[in-house]
């Protein structure tokens, strides 16, 4: 594998176990463009290795995939409710694992892009009432664009500035994703700098036949002051339960969900 990245133009480091990976990679320069990781390595697991990883600021937002033998649905599983971007099991063709390292790699340049542009708006805003936590709910509309549906606290003063919020994190993760959110929900974590704020993002669709392509976007977002990268994974469960109603065309009740996310974030 090692030779077919270098043939591809990767600069690749190696390690032939977790600690030793975990301890080069927290002593990078830079950060990696990706993570590739087996699962069964002494001294330190793949799936420790992720938990490392995920814990450290630097590198929780590094792309991070399984690369393994263990190939039974419980194992494909237990790495994606652990929250890795990808598992490819071995034997693979080479060409699959080259297009999802560079999608991934391309999607978090993405991210990097959106968060430098929110931390590049001119100086921080002083909104001290966004030390709350917010849930938002918005949807595309094929002719005034993104509108926000519902946002809890529904507080007056906020209300205005979440809106121009809520439109811009719905252009912004729109930019990552395009138009695919009809096969498999999509969720991103962006660091809000102009504002102080974190926000994790959900993005999914619910066949519609009053919209022109049959399809209508929408986007569930927490907003809160910190969410960490496990806090985000917490979260995702959270509105995947809400999207899954709103699919359904049944009612939801935002406060209890409010609650439920306010508690993912006291812990």
């Amino acid at each position: 594998m090692v030779i077919f990245l270098e043939h591809e133009n990767f600069k690749v480091i190696t390690a032939n176990n977790g600690k030793k990976a975990f301890d080069m990679l927290r002593n990078l320069d830079r950060n990696p463009d990706i993570i590739i990781s087996d699962i069964m390595m002494p001294g330190m697991n793949g799936y420790e290795l992720f938990k490392a990883v995920s814990n450290d600021f630097r590198l929780c937002q590094v792309p991070f995939i399984f690369l393994s033998a263990r190939s039974s649905i419980q194992d494909v599983r237990l790495g994606k409710i652990l929250g890795v971007d990808d598992y490819i099991t071995k034997p693979f063709r080479q060409a699959d694992l080259l297009a999802v390292i560079n999608g991934k790699i391309e999607r978090n340049r993405k991210i990097a892009r959106i968060n430098e542009d929110f931390n590049n708006e001119g100086e921080a805003q002083v909104v001290p009432a966004l030390a709350a936590v917010y849930l938002i709910h918005s949807t595309w509309d094929d002719k005034r664009g993104p509108v926000m549906n519902e946002c809890y606290p529904r507080e007056e003063g906020d209300k205005t500035f979440l809106h121009d919020l809520g439109l811009q994190l719905f252009s912004s993760s729109a930019a990552i994703y395009g138009q695919k959110f009809t096969d498999e929900a999509k969720g991103i974590l962006l660091s809000l700098g102009n504002v102080h704020q974190n926000a994790y993002v959900f993005f999914d669709a619910s066949h519609d036949a009053a919209y022109r392509s049959r399809i209508k976007f929408f986007m569930l977002g927490v907003i809160a002051p910190s969410i960490s990268y496990f806090d985000s994974l917490s979260i995702k469960k959270i509105l995947q339960e809400i999207a899954s109603t709103i699919k359904a065309g049944a009612e939801w009740d935002i406060t209890r969900y409010h609650e439920r996310i306010l508690d993912v974030l006291k812990h």
